[in-house]
């Protein structure tokens, strides 16, 4: 299986049988990278490139700060705020996130856009899924936040993420009581959810990333056969192997956004195909056939 994402290592693992696909609802600058390291020791395909998925599905970064009446319409509404979620599977496109999420094949959904889509699209869409959330620290978020995507850099980042997300198109700290307030709504959200039905919480994993057994329990939660777990391990813990220094260049290598865009352009044409095929072979009017895929919005960008 192909590990998208990168395998920083180099390393070949075999694959660890899960009992579903894995979809991290963490919001970034929340453990995605080191719970994504963590996954490819495991063996497993990872989708952590918010670069590849933009370019493909065609999101619109464009974002004015100035723009007051865009930052309202299309950011966190009152009284929950929470992230727009519903604003960001209409800019992405809901059939789109659909085929994507049932034809790549991959393993682990982690940080944007993934963690913003409804949840309760996800879960109807991945039945099996396995969700994950670390709540972590909100002024040790907002700080990450800032230091990553604002002072960091030469400028700030402008992107219209920001917007649907926090209600902002830069991260400053001007605005990081709103990009605060955002994140907790979201954790909040994520939780009613999961607690909202009886027996919807076991297939939410909410735990600490930096915890010395979140590797163990990470692995027992989303393993086929929790007991594999002892030997697949080196140690308890997720280490924390991202360089305090690393730019978003490094993070996310030519190489590896490149690989993900034509997987995920194979996933849109694999459904379109697929699809093709089923209305030649269901021709009843007892078995109609769903025809979802419009070439005029669905093709996958250049």
């Amino acid at each position: 299986m192909i590990l998208l994402g990168g395998n920083r290592t180099g390393q070949q693992s075999s694959r660890l049988a899960l009992a579903g696909p894995i979809f991290v609802l963490s919001m970034q600058k929340a453990g995605t990278t080191s719970i994504n390291h963590f996954l490819e020791s495991l063996g497993l395909a990872t989708v952590h490139n918010w670069m590849a998925v933009r370019t493909v599905l065609g999101f619109d970064d464009e974002c004015d700060e100035q723009d007051s009446e865009a930052n309202l319409r299309d950011g966190p509404q009152p009284p929950s705020y929470t992230p727009n979620y519903h604003r960001w599977l209409s800019s992405l496109g809901a059939a789109n996130m659909s085929k994507v999420l049932r034809r790549m094949p991959v393993d682990a959904w982690l940080d944007t856009p993934f963690y913003a889509m409804p949840v309760e699209f996800v879960d109807q869409t991945l039945p099996r899924a396995r969700f994950v959330l670390w709540a972590r620290n909100s002024t040790s978020w907002a700080d990450s936040m800032l230091n990553y995507f604002s002072l960091d850099r030469d400028e700030p980042m402008r992107s219209r993420q920001f917007r649907h997300s926090y209600g902002h198109c830069t991260v400053s700290a001007e605005n990081m009581t709103d990009f605060v307030r955002a994140y907790e709504a979201h954790i909040a959200h994520v939780r009613n959810y999961f607690n909202a039905t009886p027996g919807r919480h076991a297939r939410l994993l909410d735990f600490d990333v930096e915890a010395p057994t979140a590797g163990k329990q990470l692995c027992e939660f989303v393993a086929a056969n929790p007991s594999e777990c002892a030997s697949r391990l080196d140690g308890d813990s997720i280490p924390d192997e991202r360089p305090e220094d690393e730019t978003p260049e490094e993070e996310f290598p030519p190489e590896d956004t490149d690989a993900m865009k034509k997987a995920l352009r194979e996933a849109l044409l694999a459904d379109a195909d697929a699809e093709a095929e089923d209305k030649k072979d269901e021709n009843s009017e007892n078995n109609p056939v769903n025809d979802e895929f419009d070439a005029t919005t669905s093709t996958p960008k250049a």
